[in-house]
C-alpha cells in the first residue's frame, strides 16, 4: 500500500512500503526538500544531487556553508574535516590533545603543509618527528624522480651538471 500526497486532485508524491523499505518519491518536479519550521536545510534534486545549504547542488554532495570548516566527522576525540575560506582550501585531522594535520592549497597557488608536532613522510613514523621538523624516510630527489642518495641535486641545464651528497653535515 501507499499514501499520495496531493494538492487538489493532483498526485506531487507518494510514500510507499515494503517488507524491508520506505520509499518517498516526489513526483513531477522531482525535487525533495527538507525543511525545518520554513527554512529549508537540504534538498534533493530531481539529478540525484543532494544540496545543504544551496537550492541548486552541482554535484553528487553540495555542501555550501558561512563555516569555514563545513563537513566534519568526529568521534569524539578526533576530528577530520574539509574547508575553505577566501583564501585557502583545506583538509585536516585533529584531536585531544591539541595535535592535527592540515594540508591546505591557497589562492595563489602555494600548498602548505602544517602539523602541529612536526611531519614525517614515507613509512609510518615510529617517532614524534617533533616540533618544526621535517622528516623524511627514504631518499629525496630535486630535479630527479629516482635519487639514489639521503639527498640528490640534479640540474639539467645543458651543462650536465650533477650533485649528489651521501652524507651532508653543516
Amino acid at each position: 500500500g501507499g499514501v499520495d500526497i496531493k494538492v487538489g486532485s493532483a498526485i506531487h508524491g507518494t510514500i510507499t512500503s515494503s517488507s524491508n523499505s520506505l520509499t518517498l518519491n516526489a513526483r513531477n518536479t522531482g525535487i525533495m526538500l527538507f525543511q525545518t519550521g520554513s527554512s529549508e536545510k537540504m534538498r534533493i534534486a530531481s539529478n540525484g544531487n543532494v544540496g545543504i545549504g544551496t537550492t541548486s547542488p552541482s554535484a553528487k554532495l553540495h555542501v555550501e556553508s558561512t563555516s569555514t570548516s563545513p563537513i566534519r566527522a568526529y568521534n569524539g576525540s578526533n576530528y577530520a574535516a574539509i574547508g575553505a575560506n577566501s583564501n585557502a582550501a583545506w583538509i585536516q585531522a585533529g584531536g585531544s590533545p591539541a595535535h592535527g594535520l592540515r594540508l591546505s592549497a591557497g589562492a595563489n597557488g602555494a600548498m602548505s603543509i602544517y602539523a602541529s608536532r612536526g611531519v614525517a613522510i614515507g613509512e609510518y613514523p615510529t617517532t614524534d618527528p617533533g616540533a618544526d621538523n621535517f622528516t623524511v624516510a627514504g631518499n629525496v630527489g630535486i630535479g630527479t624522480t629516482s635519487p639514489t642518495a639521503k639527498l640528490h641535486i640534479s640540474e639539467n641545464s645543458g651543462q650536465g651538471r650533477t650533485v649528489s651528497y651521501t652524507h651532508l653535515t653543516l
